[in-house]
């Protein structure tokens, strides 16, 4: 679905009858387009202006752990020469790279729950390749763990206000700050404020936080500019769209599409 940042209006849409359930969705410094689709337990590659994959990983409607299949995958990140990492995401808990052909390269997660790598629901990552820099909403572990791209641990971050972290981004002209949002928390009655997380990915620690408007009860995903001027925060329920001016780190909402 295309929609007009200024008006909130759908310029068109596509994917009708193709898709189960999508979940993520990656824009490449080409312009094509990865979706993660959780129901068909794949992930398709689209060149712009088509709606035809010219890329699938994973076996169409066949759930597995291993190097041709996953289970439920969240969220891919794509490298500049086309290799890509794929959070793998609601089963298997694990971080996977492919080259650009759709072939496995290597993988990443850990079965101690009290070392890196153990992960609880990779929902997200965050990809800014010229810091050699990969981060993992690590979602019911309520924190956010961080990679250089061959899988090296580099640091985590974690707070008594993070909750479950859904959806982690980065503004391109600025590694130095990570943005986070939390979502709903199905483990307890009283549910944390929902928010913006400010990190510092020179020190991994929190450096701020901005909340988020009453009626946002279900984030789920977040995208910001370029420039880090607007960012977009997908809420399940209702089915909406939020938009926010960020000046100065203060957030206005300017806006919300209802789709």
């Amino acid at each position: 679905m295309t929609i007009n940042r200024n008006t909130g209006k759908v310029v068109k849409s596509w994917g009708a009858n193709m898709f189960y359930m999508p979940h993520g969705l990656t824009i490449d410094n080409n312009g094509n387009i990865w979706v993660t689709d959780v129901g068909r337990h794949q992930v398709l590659k689209f060149a712009p202006n088509s709606t035809v994959p010219i890329l699938e990983v994973g076996e169409r409607m066949e759930p597995g752990n291993d190097k041709t299949h996953f289970c439920q995958p969240a969220d891919v990140a794509v490298l500049k020469n086309g290799d890509f990492f794929v959070a793998d995401g609601y089963c298997n808990s694990r971080i996977v790279k492919f080259n650009k052909n759709g072939e496995y390269v290597t993988e990443w997660s850990s079965d101690d729950q009290g070392m890196p790598s153990h992960f609880f629901v990779p929902h997200s990552l965050a990809l800014h390749e010229e810091q050699n820099l990969l981060c993992v909403a690590d979602r019911e572990n309520y924190r956010i763990q961080c990679f250089d791209l061959n899988g090296n641990f580099l640091f985590e971050t974690s707070s008594a206000n993070f909750g479950p972290i859904y959806s982690v981004a980065f503004a391109a002209n600025n590694a130095s700050i990570l943005y986070a949002v939390n979502g709903f928390n199905s483990r307890v009655e009283n549910q944390f404020d929902k928010k913006i997380f400010l990190i510092s990915t020179k020190t991994g620690k929190l450096i701020g936080s901005i909340n988020l408007h009453e009626d946002i009860k279900t984030p789920h995903d977040l995208s910001i500019t370029d420039d880090a001027s607007e960012i977009y925060i997908a809420d399940l329920n209702p089915a909406t769209i939020f938009k926010y001016a960020l000046i100065n780190y203060q957030c206005k909402q300017i806006s919300l599409i209802f789709i």
